[in-house]
Formats: C-alpha cells, structure tokens, sequence
C-alpha cells in the first residue's frame, strides 16, 4: 500500500513541475518542427497565430516580436503533462513566410506527442489560410 502512496505522490509533484513549467523563445528550435509556407506578411502571419492560440485554448507563454517567435502551450491534464508548441517564423523570399511549428513536453513525456503536434499545426496552418 506504501508503494501505492509513494507513486501518487511522485505523479502529482510531476503535475505540478508540468503545470509550472512555460516555453521561452530563448529555446532552440525542436528537431521534431512542422513547416509550411504562406503568402501572408511575417506581421500578419504573427497576429493570426496569436489570435488563433486566444481563441482555441492555447496559452500564450512567450512572443518575440524581433525574432518572430511565438511560444504557445496547452494545460496539464489527467492524460497528459502539457505540451510546449514553440513557432518560428521567417522570410523564405519577397513574397512567402516560412512557419515552423515544435512540440515539447512539459515533462517527461512516455506517450506520442504526435496527435497534439498535428493539432496544433493544422489549427495555425487554417487559421493562416483563412486570413490570406
């Protein structure tokens, strides 16, 4: 029964170090991003996906308007620890913004990230397409 108590009491300190934990633009730019290109200016690219992340649950937990860097991040819940979506966006060319979209675990993470990730990029990637 001890054994019980010690694994229930290390999942909620876990939940708490998650729940605690936000994304920076200082970070590096995960090995697992998503990429798409629009047309959109990196400005207005920039205010679509903070809107989109206002209106859809996401937390904004950084915003580097120099760097073009947005970090979102959703909450900690019974399934999961939370998840850090850090989006860099740059100039390809005159024309066309480059958009890249990470994923990372608030804490250590034993299940696939790659639902949420592509939740996520698809809900910036549509939010884009209807602004353009």
């Amino acid at each position: 029964m001890i054994v019980v108590y010690i694994a229930l009491f290390m999942v909620v300190i876990a939940l708490i170090i998650a729940a605690s934990k936000k994304g920076s633009s200082t970070d590096d730019k995960p090995s697992n991003a998503k990429s798409f290109e629009t047309n959109l200016e990196l400005d207005k690219a920039l205010k679509v996906i903070i809107q989109f992340a206002q209106s859809s649950g996401y937390k904004v937990d950084d915003f580097d308007a120099e760097k073009s860097i947005v970090v979102l991040s959703d909450g900690t819940s019974l399934t999961s620890y939370g998840n850090i979506y850090p989006i860099f966006l740059s100039k390809k060319d005159e024309s066309t913004t480059l958009i890249e979209v990470g994923i990372k675990s608030k804490f250590a993470s034993t299940v696939s990230t790659g639902s949420l990730h592509d939740k996520c990029f698809n809900g910036i990637r549509t939010a884009i397409f209807a602004a353009s």
